[in-house]
């Protein structure tokens, strides 16, 4: 009898899709291949990232009444959310959203931990909603049959801050998605002329501010692109404090999976100052197409990175001119080099192995056919 499998896809219906959503339309048209797989959503339109999502085999779209937004919407979108898990007699429940709700005890529960950005105060200005996701958090590493980590890195803080699972815990890397049209190739750029570029959300625990301030102040830097969702609260504060450091960058917003390539195409370097992250996907893509990554020197990067980006010196007086500058100091057969093996190393992420470490992961107590 084939498995059935519950999936909240709040994240689906989001205007701006976040990493969370893009795990989904990634891995799930694997689920539907080998089980029966229903993703419950919040009422109104997909994001046209995915809106091809449910024509795949397996998978089915049982669209809310709620809307999921305010906190009236939530709460009723996650009511009938565990109301349909009751009535389907799933095999399991999977939460990508890091908070489960107690289910009935038939119904296993998978629940990914992507990061744990929410349980500093500092990066979320907010200590009300640190307590809040912790509590949410304990909760649901305390009621998981399995808990899902991208990264040790991640793993080993949720043990430092909550404690161990009671449940089965796996490091699940993420993919990067590796059929992007390929971008056109620049060519190494003339010191002092770099173009650099960054894909992803434009916010403080991402470093934004970081970026935009390293790279106004470096002679290395000649224009820098920021790509992907802005936080405006963050960007209204940070243009009114320092709007020296806007000069050089143009934001471009949002982009499509199209678009992404095309971005790509026209950046030199791609810089990835973040102050948090629980594993990294853009700087995967860009080496991917031969971008060479410049990248925050913190646990979850080495991990996830490798030797295989160059990392900012925090004492160097321009961190950012710095490591670009060791990008220069290569000569073309050994910057070609580093190109190469960044390229293999990211091919080692994949959403296929990902799908099937899933799969291998849910079916582990099934019984034989």
């Amino acid at each position: 009898m084939t498995m059935r499998i519950v999936v909240n896809g709040r994240e689906l219906t989001r205007g701006v899709m976040t990493s969370l959503g893009y795990i989904l339309c990634r891995v799930l048209p694997y689920l539907g291949e080998r089980f029966e797989v229903e993703v419950i959503t919040p009422r109104g339109p997909l994001n046209p990232n995915a809106q091809a999502l449910f024509v795949a085999p397996g998978l089915r779209r049982i669209e809310s009444a709620s809307d999921c937004c305010g906190i009236w919407g939530r709460l009723t979108f996650y009511m009938a959310l565990y109301r349909h898990i009751r009535r389907s007699r799933a095999d399991w429940f999977w939460e990508i959203n890091h908070v489960l709700a107690p289910v009935p005890r038939r119904t296993r529960t998978a629940v990914t931990i992507h990061d744990l950005y929410l349980l500093h105060a500092d990066l979320n200005s907010s200590r009300a909603m640190a307590w809040l996701f912790r509590l949410n958090l304990t909760l649901s590493v305390r009621m998981a049959s399995l808990v899902m980590f991208p990264s040790q890195t991640t793993r080993a803080e949720l043990h430092a801050k909550i404690g161990a699972p009671r449940g089965r815990e796996a490091i699940l890397p993420n993919g990067a998605w590796d059929r992007l049209p390929r971008p056109r190739l620049r060519g190494r750029w003339q010191p002092g002329a770099a173009i650099v570029g960054y894909l992803g959300r434009v916010n403080y625990w991402k470093g934004a501010d970081q970026l935009l301030r390293h790279a106004e102040a470096s002679d290395r830097v000649a224009q820098l692109f920021l790509a992907g969702a802005a936080d405006q609260k963050f960007l209204t504060d940070l243009r009114a404090r320092s709007p020296e450091i806007f000069h050089k960058a143009s934001l471009l917003g949002p982009v499509s999976e199209e678009e992404k390539a095309a971005f790509l195409g026209e950046i030199d370097v791609f810089a990835y100052e973040t102050r948090y992250d629980g594993f990294g996907i853009p700087p995967l893509e860009a080496m991917l197409h031969r971008i060479p990554v410049v990248a925050s020197d913190i646990p979850v990067m080495r991990e996830v990175l490798g030797p295989y980006a160059v990392y900012l010196r925090a004492s160097a007086a321009d961190p950012l001119g710095d490591a670009i500058a060791r990008l220069e100091a290569l000569d073309n057969a050994a910057f070609e080099s580093f190109l190469d093996a960044a390229e293999t190393h990211a091919r080692a992420f994949s959403w296929e192995r990902y799908a099937s470490s899933l799969i291998q992961l849910l079916t582990a107590d099934e019984p034989a056919q």
